[in-house]
């Protein structure tokens, strides 16, 4: 059973931890940019390197691990 967006979650849970609203807007924004860009990127990298006729299943993990990681 899933509670609801992990952004919303760790939000909530900081505000209750913290009592402060801007750490809870920061927490949850900056895990749901990171989920989206992690959506984005693992969709797209493949797409490319299908494109540019690579493997996508040997290289995308790659690089979609470095992206997240600098976005995140």
């Amino acid at each position: 059973m899933q509670l609801g967006h992990p952004g919303l979650v760790a939000g909530v849970a900081g505000y209750v931890l913290h009592r402060q609203a801007l750490l809870a807007v920061v927490l949850g924004l900056a895990l749901l940019v990171n989920y989206l860009v992690a959506a984005l990127v693992a969709s797209l990298i493949p797409l490319t390197l299908h494109w540019l006729r690579s493997d996508p299943a040997v290289a995308s993990s790659v690089f979609v691990t470095a992206c997240t990681d600098l976005c995140g």
